[in-house]
């Protein structure tokens, strides 16, 4: 058996909006080279061989797919479904290549859901990606095979963290919806706005660094930084 593990690609609604406008929460660009990926390792010398594909959380970056111009954060299972329909629309290609993985023999996704695609957890979400990728896809929040250990690792992360037991409240008329942690809410209220300027913010490491630097150097965005996180508190 072999196994495959990738994360953290935040498939966002695509990289053009309708109007032609380049889309700055778009974080994957690489549509091309995955659907390369998932193609060598169904075809030739892996056609029949058995290979497990483990997209390991955040695959999907449900948090920041806006509906209507809108970014929701009460969300229930209508609003995930729509916004996992615009990510599979803004990238056809790579879906269509593993709906054809799973078609080939001895072929399994096991998709571990993260922080950022929380909204799997849904049981008609779920079934929106079989309905819309490929019916064999097993969802989980980790999985064990053959002594390895798959898992996201957002549950580590007190920021990131939502107990299994708690993935869900109260909305209104008693709808469940999403009991997002701190750092979901945070992508959907802040980063937008923080993005629009500076399009690289969120991929610049350690944070505490770039802050001091933008106190020195780039004054006005940190005064925007500021008012924008203590309006998020």
């Amino acid at each position: 058996m072999l196994y495959l593990s990738i994360s953290d690609l935040h498939i966002g609604r695509g990289r053009f909006l309708k109007n032609g406008e380049i889309n700055i929460l778009e974080d994957f660009e690489e549509d091309t080279a995955l659907i390369e990926f998932i193609n060598y390792f169904s075809t030739g010398q892996y056609l029949d061989l058995p290979v497990t594909l483990v997209l390991n959380g955040d695959i999907l970056n449900l948090l920041q797919i806006d509906l209507g111009g809108v970014f929701p954060y009460i969300i229930d299972e209508k609003i995930v479904i729509a916004q996992i329909e615009r990510v599979v629309h803004g990238h056809k290609e790579i879906f269509s290549a593993l709906a054809q993985f799973l078609n080939r023999p001895n072929k399994r996704i096991i998709y571990i859901i993260g922080n950022h695609d929380a909204g799997l957890f849904f049981q008609r979400a779920k079934e929106a990606m079989w309905r819309l990728i490929h019916p064999s896809i097993q969802f989980e929040v980790f999985w064990v095979d053959n002594g390895i250990h798959f898992e996201h690792g957002h549950r580590f992360e007190d920021i990131n963290y939502v107990p299994f037991h708690k993935l869900f409240v109260s909305g209104p008329g008693d709808v469940p919806i999403l009991n997002l942690p701190w750092g979901g809410l945070f992508c959907i209220f802040a980063l937008p706005l923080l993005k629009k300027d500076r399009p690289f913010i969120d991929r610049i490491r350690p944070v505490k660094t770039y802050v001091k630097w933008a106190i020195i150097h780039d004054f006005p965005y940190f005064i925007r930084l500021v008012v924008i996180f203590l309006k998020f508190l």
